[in-house]
């Protein structure tokens, strides 16, 4: 599914438990800036991905926390 653009967030999108390669594109291009292998969902449980840096830089990259806890502790 396609996310939001820069500066924009989506609501949550429900998914089945299991481990998903999240991939990065910027806007504009046809394949992603890098991708993050193996990341695992369970059920049950919030979570959010955030792709922070510049893909112009190389600087790119992502922090999935979930948000099912307190804290919102950081997952991958």
């Amino acid at each position: 599914f396609a996310l939001p653009g820069f500066a924009n967030a989506s609501n949550y999108v429900e998914v089945d438990e299991g481990t998903y390669t999240l991939d990065v594109t910027p806007a504009g291009a046809d394949a992603p800036a890098f991708s993050i292998p193996d990341v695992s969902v369970e059920a049950g449980k919030t979570y959010t991905a955030f792709a922070i840096g510049r893909a112009s830089d190389g600087s790119v990259g992502t922090i999935v926390t979930d948000d099912s806890t307190d804290r919102g502790e950081i997952v991958a």
